[in-house]
């Protein structure tokens, strides 16, 4: 039995590249390609700079905590 996941969290160097995950995670959704993940998100680096995985994985979860 697959266990779906709560999230995936997909991280960006830069708002732009943000968007243009946004805009793929959206369609693969739409077309039913994402079926066992409760919240898809896309976290940007703080202000387009770029802070290392360490950086990255703690500002994702500081995302999750705060919904």
């Amino acid at each position: 039995m697959i266990q779906p996941w709560d999230y995936l969290i997909v991280t960006a160097s830069n708002d732009l590249q943000a968007a243009a995950y946004r805009r793929q995670l959206d369609l693969r959704r739409e077309l039913g390609l994402l079926p066992d993940i409760g919240q898809v998100l896309v976290v940007a680096d703080l202000e387009g700079r770029r802070i290392g995985s360490g950086g990255s994985t703690l500002l994702c979860l500081m995302e999750v905590l705060s919904r």
